[in-house]
């Protein structure tokens, strides 16, 4: 049980960390709180992106290109409602982004645990 737990346990972190490398909650500017979980072209730390009044993006930063969230061509993997029709699930999305911190910090302890009980030998032996 505690060999099986030393295995699935990065796995699951690694999976979980992709997830949210990799994927954002965006807030559509102009809108009533409408938000859609997006693909990101890089990994990032952020989880939650944009929102404000129509164009107050482009105001505050002049002359500079569109970001990825706003351009016509990224990728909308879910639609998280909005204010009016509010779903539960962005809510767990949003709270499992503090999931992979943690997972990774119980696998270094469940690792040293293990390293602490059976040190690893560099001269076995015969």
């Amino acid at each position: 049980m505690k060999k099986r737990l030393i295995w699935w346990l990065p796995c699951v972190t690694l999976v979980l960390s992709v997830f949210y490398l990799m994927t954002a909650r965006v807030y559509l500017e102009g809108s009533l709180g409408e938000s859609y979980i997006m693909l990101k072209p890089f990994p990032s730390i952020e989880t939650d992106i944009g929102g404000g009044e129509d164009g107050a993006w482009a105001r505050a930063h002049p002359g500079q290109p569109t970001p990825w969230w706003q351009k016509e061509d990224s990728v909308k993997l879910l639609w998280c409602g909005d204010w009016e029709m509010p779903k539960f699930w962005p809510l767990i999305y949003s709270y499992g982004a503090f999931l992979p911190p943690v997972l990774w910090l119980a696998f270094a302890i469940v690792l040293l645990k293990h390293l602490i009980r059976k040190p690893l030998s560099l001269n076995p032996a015969p």
